[in-house]
This record gives structure tokens, C-alpha cells and sequence, in this order.
């Protein structure tokens, strides 16, 4: 465990210098932010929110919608670059501390967490979600949005070979940015192990198709996603996540974006109470 947590704090080193040319779906898409909206208006009755971790767009809303806010991530690096990328500004209670370890006086109308839990080794879930527990308030609301596999990995069948022929007959890049996004996942959860996978490996492995010559400079750079190795992320099954969910809180909804196919494959938003 000491060694993932070493491996994720050069990431988020890494990740804070790079968040800003990022694209949907690995930052919110205004579709996103939209669906939470509803969801808080739906939900929420306070105005007490807890943002964990400092995505800018997700606090950006939650200031447009008038939220007293605090904040909690383990890395200042991180929450200074995110909130040079911040467009809306708001007074926030900002608290650099670690999730598994840190506690509140206070109990929060709402919890929201974007991507979170695939920052989380799977042996700290369990810590994780008692300790959202204990903060939220007797009628508050978690949301969670997290990256998902809706099909069993035996159903994924693309290879890299794949990947680099489709880019090869489009030279300029698949149709819609995400498309390319839809085929990276798939690939990358068909690799994974443990619920474990170094998304970043998908860069050096580019790399090494560049170096061989099989893949030309330009193809090269239309094909890198932007990620540092180790960029280690956990994922789950809908169905086995929502499983272990049950164990700490009551599902009230499960949510999609609906405008890409990358959106529907790989992304569900869950909106929980505490049992």
C-alpha cells in the first residue's frame, strides 16, 4: 500500500502540470455538469457541500449555485494548479489532508466526489466509504461519478493493432475526439489485472511503436492521450461496484451521459444516502 501511495503522489505531481490540455471524458464535459445539477436540484436540501478532491469545473458550479464549500485533497500541487484553472470564484474552505485519515466536526448536506473512487486502491474502499459515512449529514446526499465497466473484460475485444489501423486510415484522427477516448478505455480495461491498470503504460507502448517505425511522428502524437506513466487507476464492474456501495449506503439513482458512446460504456454517476 505504501508503495501505490508514493506512486500516486508523483502522479498527481505529473497530472497537475498536464489537467489543463485535457479533454472530456477525462475532465467534466458540460453534459457532466448539467447532470449534476439536476441531481443536486433533485436531492439536495442544504447548502453544506464537501468537494473531494479539486476538479475546477465541479467547484465552479457548486459557486455558481451559492454552496458553502470545503474542500479536502491530499496534494497542494494539486489544488493550487486547479484553482489557477478555476473560472468562477468563491470563498472555500480548503483542507490538505487524506481521505482515509481525516475527520470533521461538521456534517455535509452534500458529498461529491468526480472520478474519486478510481484513485482508490481497492483494499482503501471500505476505510473510504466509512469515513463518508461519519461526515455526511443525517439527510445528506453522495454523489459519485466514477469510470465503470458495464460488460464483462472477455466481451472487449480490441487490440492496439487495432487502434493504430484506424488511426492509420483516418490520418486525421478519428471523427470525434472521443471515439479515440471509447477505444482507449476498452483497450486498456481488457488489460487490466486486480482491478488495477497503469493507463500511462498505453503511452510508452505508443512510444514504442513510434521508435520501430510503425507508427510515423504525426501518427504518433495524434494518438497520445497526455498521460505520465504511472498513472494507476482501479476499476469495477457496474454491478459489483453498486454491490459494494450497498454495503455502506442506499442507491437512490444511477445516471449516464447520453451524448457519446464513451460516456455510456464507461461512466455512471451514483447518488446515495447513508443506510
Amino acid at each position: 500500500m505504501s508503495t501505490f501511495s508514493s506512486l500516486k503522489k508523483n502522479e498527481w505531481q505529473n497530472y497537475a502540470k498536464t489537467f489543463k490540455g485535457f479533454r472530456p471524458p477525462w475532465k467534466p464535459s458540460s453534459e457532466r455538469i448539467t447532470i449534476y445539477r439536476k441531481l443536486i436540484k433533485r436531492y439536495v436540501k442544504g447548502n453544506k457541500v464537501l468537494v473531494l478532491g479539486a476538479t475546477p469545473e465541479v467547484r465552479d458550479m457548486l459557486a455558481r449555485l451559492k454552496f458553502n464549500a470545503t474542500l479536502i485533497d491530499i496534494s497542494p500541487m494539486m489544488v493550487k494548479a486547479m484553482t489557477s484553472l478555476r473560472r468562477t470564484k468563491s470563498n472555500e474552505k480548503i483542507i490538505i489532508h487524506n481521505w482515509l485519515t481525516a475527520q470533521f466536526k461538521d456534517k455535509f448536506d452534500l458529498i461529491l466526489g468526480d472520478s474519486v473512487v478510481n484513485n482508490l486502491h481497492p483494499k482503501q474502499l471500505n476505510t473510504f466509504f466509512k469515513q463518508l459515512t461519519k461526515w455526511m449529514a443525517p439527510q445528506g446526499v453522495l454523489i459519485l461519478q466514477n469510470s465503470v465497466l458495464l460488460t464483462p473484460l472477455s466481451s472487449i475485444k480490441i487490440s492496439l493493432e487495432q487502434i493504430v489501423k484506424k488511426i492509420k486510415n483516418q490520418p486525421k484522427g478519428y471523427k470525434n475526439y472521443l471515439d479515440k477516448a471509447h477505444d482507449y478505455l476498452a483497450y486498456w480495461y481488457s488489460t487490466a489485472k486486480n482491478h488495477l491498470n497503469d493507463l500511462g503504460k498505453l503511452e510508452i507502448l505508443l512510444a514504442q511503436l513510434y521508435q520501430k517505425g510503425i507508427l510515423t511522428k504525426k501518427e504518433f502524437f495524434m494518438m497520445k492521450m497526455g498521460f505520465n506513466s504511472p498513472t494507476i487507476i482501479s476499476f469495477y464492474q457496474d454491478k459489483e461496484f453498486r454491490k459494494i456501495l450497498s454495503r455502506h449506503f442506499i442507491v437512490r439513482e444511477v445516471s449516464e451521459e447520453s451524448q457519446r458512446r464513451t460516456y455510456k460504456d464507461f461512466y455512471r454517476f451514483y447518488v446515495l444516502n447513508n443506510k
